[in-house]
């Protein structure tokens, strides 16, 4: 196995990477950082200072983790001696805790800006520029083929199933019969909810063409035959003034109000500025007792304060709210926040 970062190549068994810039961790948070991200089994972590620099060292049944941190840089050694796939993960889940500005793999690889909210060893197959957001696909060792919109990851092959099953799980029911998916150009949650018994009518909204385009062709397997479904209707458009206008119609009985609203829209969900209007746009084309299924981001410390926003809106709007957190591997290790709730 090999990791790569762009161009830059070396053997998944043993690797450096560099880092520098961001808000660098002292040595206690440096050691909770490398024990939280760490898969290497039981690993035992230890950690050091001197000067100004500290490090931790993490050992475990499947390998060993260095890392050394200065004031504005420092460097993670990485060795494998099972499996160098948990190696990987463990890197780029530590990484996304210490959140440098930039990285590079090995002494010598070109210097990048580090992706936040993206996977770190990733080489990019395809890029371009929509009329609305940067769309790049790249592959990875280990999730294989990833689908990033402005630099976020939005799936994986590896775990895709498993996230569109808990978006659309979080509200299918007996009763489902008719769905609207706000975003989910992948077409993923679109094939779930197709594949649930019952269900009649799915209207999926999508802004930008050119994603449902792009899994086509380098997502055929998470599309699926869901565009082709006669039970299927994709709609090109704002999601916020289709709510509105659906909305409209549902009050003045020209059409039936739908049983459940995914939401799967690739900016933040229920940013703080658009929180009350969206939910009621949302509310107002449920049918009575209908739900609202919502990815509500990451649910590390970091994002606490956003989470915390999205479930009391939530709350404002709709009964009882379920939250469920779930390891996404291809998000980092992050575990990922789903929520439902009723009308």
């Amino acid at each position: 196995m090999k990791v790569w970062l762009e161009e830059d190549e070396e053997s998944a068994e043993a690797f450096r990477v560099e880092l520098r810039g961001g808000k660098l961790p002292g040595r206690r948070k440096l050691a909770e950082a490398l024990a939280e991200s760490s898969l290497l089994g039981k690993a035992e972590v230890s950690s050091h200072k001197q000067g100004p620099w500290r490090s931790a060292v993490a050992h475990g049944k499947q390998g060993s983790l260095l890392v050394v941190l200065g004031e504005e840089g420092g460097f993670v050694s990485a060795h494998a001696w099972a499996e160098p796939a948990l190696l990987v993960r463990s890197v780029e889940a530590l990484f996304l805790r210490l959140q440098p500005d930039e990285v590079r793999l090995g002494a010598s690889g070109a210097w990048r800006p580090y992706p936040p909210e993206g996977a770190l060893f990733v080489r990019t197959i395809h890029s371009e520029q929509s009329e609305f957001q940067a769309i790049a696909v790249g592959e990875h060792p280990v999730y294989g083929r990833l689908l990033f919109l402005n630099g976020e990851t939005q799936i994986g092959t590896s775990d895709e199933p498993q996230y569109s099953a808990a978006l659309a799980g979080a509200g299918l029911g007996k009763r489902t019969k008719r769905v609207c998916i706000l975003g989910g150009g992948d077409c993923g949650v679109l094939r779930e909810v197709l594949g649930h018994e019952g269900v009649e009518e799915v209207v999926m909204i999508e802004i930008d063409r050119r994603v449902v385009e792009t899994a086509r062709t380098f997502f055929p397997e998470v599309v699926g035959g869901g565009p082709e479904d006669a039970r299927a209707r994709i709609v090109y458009r704002d999601a916020n003034d289709y709510l509105s206008e659906e909305g409209a119609r549902i009050a003045g009985g020209e059409a039936p109000g739908f049983d459940l609203i995914v939401y799967d829209l690739s900016d933040a969900p229920l940013a703080k500025a658009s929180l009350d209007a969206l939910c009621g746009r949302v509310k107002s084309c449920l049918a009575p007792k209908g739900r609202i299924a919502v990815q509500c981001g990451s649910a590390l410390p970091v994002y606490a304060r956003q989470l915390e926003a999205h479930r009391a809106g939530l709350e404002r709007h709709f009964r009882k709210l379920k939250l469920r957190e779930l390891v996404i591997p291809s998000f980092l290790e992050q575990p990922w926040v789903f929520a439902s709730a009723r009308a």
